[in-house]
């Protein structure tokens, strides 16, 4: 029996706008990359094989970021997206995205031959390009999870199988100060993720991101707080300093934490 259409995305979260131009949108929690599209098949031929299905070698969320619209097909635009912009040269999620087409393929399930384009699905028509062409700025983006998804019609997605990532970065209370547990499978990840976090708190941020990035803690708060100098310099920045407070750990699961404490 044939089904409806189905999908594999990249969940992704990101420090949304609060309001959008008029369009049909995908709730947040719904916005994804597709990273292989298998359209109207009989899930009884590919439910089976799940249990086999490759998942990323990688465990900590992969980073990435936004800053244009696209309307997709550029000749006849029947969808809003954003454009998907990677942190690293050799970005894993790209990586996997071959491993999994290939592993459908040897299945014979039958895929999009175009080259992979990475995109953030946002909306649906009706909508008007000119309202939309402004409506994103820089944001940073977190994969959240992968997810096998029934399409079931009018907006709406059904995760039937899931891979979830460990967060990059999570908010903890602290008194008058913003603060972070900041996670990485390196330290220059966790450099990363510092940043990310920040930026989802003030996202343009992005727009002074340096490529380089550190192997001890010190290095990193001192860049951290350059970046914060150079944003508070250009446009004003709501933090005044990241704090030069506490150790990276190594916890049981091999993964690098620490708590970064940012002075508001």
């Amino acid at each position: 029996m044939i089904s409806s259409a189905f999908f594999f995305g990249a969940e992704v979260a990101a420090p949304w706008p609060s309001k959008f131009p008029s369009a049909r949108l995908l709730p947040e929690k719904l916005r994804h990359i597709t990273l292989s599209f298998l359209g109207n098949i009989a899930y009884s031929k590919l439910q089976p094989l799940l249990k086999d299905i490759p998942v990323p070698s990688f465990k900590i969320e992969p980073a990435a970021w936004c800053n244009k619209v696209v309307f997709l097909p550029p000749n006849a635009p029947r969808v809003i997206a954003t454009n998907v912009k990677w942190f690293t040269k050799n970005e894993p999620l790209i990586s996997y995205q071959k491993e999994l087409a290939a592993w459908l393929i040897s299945h014979q399930f039958k895929l999009d031959k175009r080259e992979f384009f990475p995109h953030v699905t946002l909306a649906r028509e009706p909508f008007c390009t000119e309202d939309w062409e402004n409506a994103i700025e820089t944001l940073p983006l977190q994969i959240k999870a992968l997810h096998l998804y029934e399409s079931l019609g009018n907006l709406t997605y059904v995760p039937l199988w899931s891979h979830h990532f460990h967060p990059a970065f999570t908010e903890i209370d602290h008194t008058a100060d913003i603060a972070f547990t900041i996670y990485g499978a390196s330290v220059r990840q966790l450099h990363l993720n510092a940043k990310i976090a920040l930026a989802f708190k003030f996202p343009p941020l992005l727009n002074y991101f340096g490529s380089t990035l550190h192997d001890s803690l010190d290095d990193i708060i001192i860049d951290l707080n350059y970046l914060i100098a150079q944003a508070d310099a250009a446009i004003g920045c709501p933090f005044k300093a990241v704090s030069f407070h506490g150790n990276i750990i190594e916890e049981p699961s091999m993964l690098l934490k620490w708590e970064m404490i940012v002075d508001v």
